[in-house]
């Protein structure tokens, strides 16, 4: 039996691309095993920026924290937790204005009210890695059947 999915070991594996601004959506499947870590995010030049997909500390709850850094903006959380062992669905949409997130087919999050412009994060995007790519910003567990649009489909 062949492996394809991506497997990370939460020590120093990850995964770095660029992606554009505008809108987007990015899927994947994973299965996580510890609460806190990041599965997807974009760094800016500075070394902040924007975890699109990752998990709470405390209980490995689905979040984003993808934002205009207007002052009503914040993380965008939901009740699904992602790092219970088994494989999820995840996906995090922005049609331009508004933020929502998916998993297993349901949307559980999604902004009432728009976002100005996102803050800019165009120095790296990451799989499996936070913005320092240390111990314990990094997943472990498995992502796979990553997808990324330059465009929000209709869901």
């Amino acid at each position: 039996m062949t492996c394809r999915s991506l497997e990370l070991d939460g020590s120093d594996d990850y995964v770095m691309l660029n992606q554009e601004d505008g809108p987007f959506s990015v899927l994947a499947w994973v299965k996580g095993r510890v609460p806190g870590p990041t599965i997807i995010r974009q760094n800016d030049a500075g070394g902040s920026g924007q975890t699109w997909l990752g998990t709470e500390p405390s209980e490995g709850k689905l979040i984003t924290t993808l934002t205009d850094s207007g002052r009503f903006t914040s993380t965008l959380g939901s009740g699904l937790v992602v790092t219970d062992g088994d494989w999820h669905h995840v996906r995090v949409v922005l049609d331009g204005s508004h933020r929502s997130r998916y998993a297993d087919g349901v949307n559980v999050a999604e902004d009432t009210t728009a976002l100005s412009a996102l803050d800019a994060s165009q120095n790296g995007f990451y799989l499996g890695a936070g913005k320092t790519q240390g111990e314990g910003s990094l997943w472990a567990g498995f992502i796979d059947d990553v997808r990324i649009y330059s465009r929000a489909p209709n869901l």
